[in-house]
């Protein structure tokens, strides 16, 4: 678990260095995952990705997001059952913001709120293949995904989700781990009603992604961060349609 004592902490990377090269992909080869001799390695990415997330942080205040930023482990841990396949950056509600979901929820229901990524949350990570960016409703997150399915009940919000989805070109959304894929851009209510009839809130994860292949010149570029950024605030009407807020209250617990 010991520290590159030369690695760059993110607070000095330029724009320059926001970029990801192979070693940044290679760090998450499988006979790596749960090996400590490669946690320097996996640091350096961490530090880059959390240098990136920084910057797009600001932007998802800029668009009106109360957030707060978290980043998963580089080293192998109890958290990550001691594998490591992956690395993230993700965004979930804010601590004021998890107050009023908890005076809504009451006390005992309210303390599985308290783990930042058991919500609607904001992503962006890589693994071995890929870099992806994403909204994700965690499986243990029923309160948001069960807001929207209670949301959904109607043909209006149906379609206005529909809508949501479809100014998200490259982006699919699917349930949990399974293969069926609803591609934004093309999709009509009746598929999206049809999502619903499988989709069980704290159950299930919920995804709306978009996966960029390792081997995109885009990800070499000092631009990457700013067009992720842009990705990402893109995602905010899909985020404020989702996640449970007073004025987004579709919970039906009140008596």
């Amino acid at each position: 678990m010991s520290e590159e004592p030369n690695a760059t902490p993110e607070t000095e990377l330029t724009a320059a260095d926001l970029v990801f090269r192979d070693e940044d992909f290679d760090a998450f080869k499988k006979e790596k995952w749960r090996s400590p001799l490669f946690n320097n390695e996996r640091l350096k990415t961490r530090r880059k990705l959390t240098a990136m997330g920084k910057r797009i942080f600001v932007k998802l205040a800029e668009a009106g997001l109360a957030l707060e930023m978290q980043a998963s482990l580089s080293h192998p841990y109890t958290f990550n059952k001691y594998s490591v396949d992956s690395l993230w950056v993700y965004w979930s509600r804010a601590d004021s913001e998890r107050k009023k979901l908890k005076r809504v929820l009451g006390h005992e229901l309210g303390k599985d709120l308290d783990p930042n990524y058991t919500h609607c949350i904001l992503v962006i990570g890589l693994d071995v293949s890929k870099v992806e960016l994403a909204m994700r409703v965690h499986s243990a997150a029923w309160w948001d995904g069960q807001n929207l399915k209670n949301k959904c009940r109607t043909e209006a919000a149906v379609r206005e989700w529909t809508s949501i989805l479809n100014a998200l070109p490259g982006f699919v959304l699917n349930i949990h781990d399974w293969k069926k894929e609803y591609r934004c851009g093309t999709l009509l209510p009746g598929e999206v009603a049809n999502f619903f009839e499988y989709f069980v809130p704290g159950e299930h994860w919920l995804h709306l992604r978009r996966a960029i292949p390792r081997d995109d010149a885009q990800l070499a570029s000092p631009t990457f961060v700013d067009a992720a950024a842009a990705d990402l605030v893109k995602l905010v009407p899909a985020y404020r349609f989702v996640a449970w807020s007073p004025t987004n209250d579709f919970l039906a617990l009140r008596a």
